[in-house]
């Protein structure tokens, strides 16, 4: 019994030695960071002469889609191999990240995952990290126009055109207008829900609109009777990278406003059969 009562109390006192070292290896190895409704991890997973193997990921917590996810952190190593993700910045003190187009969304509750090999001396856990990734008004980098492709006692199907008039590719982005319709079905985008007019926004075959591209979209609406298909106050949002940005992607900002059209009217093209 004794010898068993022994044997019991190493266990418990090397059990409790070793809950201490992990704990200390993992403090000094892995580490969470919050920015905006995310929740982003970095592990040192392997460390060898001036290497480490770095695993990263971003969680969302929140309620609303991220859509073209970024992020920052400050270090000085160089990235040497990297899988799932690609980078925007690596200068010797920050490192900026961004989505590889297939995993640019994360959806509320969901996590991606990726990682990179980093080189240098005296790598340490970063001492910051944030998502980098903001949403800003596009209309007036674009060309929007609609064609009534076909029509009917009460209905009709219209296409959407998007033209990228900008020096930068038009990624995750969203477009609200007005119509004296209803919309019941729509392809090559996604329709989301809008007290006021309509709001959509891109799908994987819809972004991103490269420079001087145009993508288009298609919608059947419903109309009442004598009624020609009108669509107005186009606003364009889209997502952008912004290393210098400390503030999240907000999907509620900006505001889709109505744009003066009578400063800007070569941005809105109308044709109709």
């Amino acid at each position: 019994m004794k010898k068993l009562i022994s044997l019991l109390i190493s266990i418990a006192l090397l059990f409790s030695v070793s809950a201490e070292a992990f704990a200390a290896y993992t403090e000094d190895r892995a580490k969470a960071y919050k920015s905006g409704d995310c929740t982003i991890t970095y592990t040192i997973k392997n460390e060898w002469d001036n290497y480490q193997q770095i695993q990263m990921s971003v969680t969302n917590n929140g309620s609303e889609t991220v859509r073209n996810w970024a992020l920052k952190f400050d270090c000085s190593g160089e990235i040497t191999n990297i899988w799932n993700v690609e980078v925007c910045q690596n200068d010797g003190e920050i490192i900026a990240l961004r989505n590889c187009g297939y995993n640019y969304e994360i959806a509320p509750g969901n996590t991606v995952e990726f990682g990179f090999q980093l080189r240098g001396e005296e790598l340490a856990l970063p001492e910051s990290m944030s998502l980098c990734n903001k949403t800003v008004d596009s209309t007036n980098n674009a060309e929007i126009g609609y064609e009534i492709q076909n029509s009917w006692d009460g209905g009709f199907i219209a296409e959407v055109t998007v033209t990228n008039n900008s020096d930068e590719p038009l990624e995750a982005w969203r477009l609200s207008f007005n119509g004296n319709f209803e919309i019941t079905n729509l392809w090559n985008a996604n329709k989301l829900h809008s007290e006021n007019g309509f709001l959509v926004e891109n799908n994987v075959s819809t972004m991103p609109i490269e420079k001087g591209e145009t993508k288009t979209f298609e919608f059947q609406g419903t109309i009442a009777l004598g009624e020609t298909p009108e669509l107005s106050d186009f606003v364009l949002t889209s997502v952008v990278i912004d290393v210098e940005s400390n503030d999240p992607v907000d999907s509620d900002k900006p505001d889709p406003g109505k744009p003066d059209d009578s400063e800007n009217p070569e941005h809105i093209m109308i044709l109709s059969i």
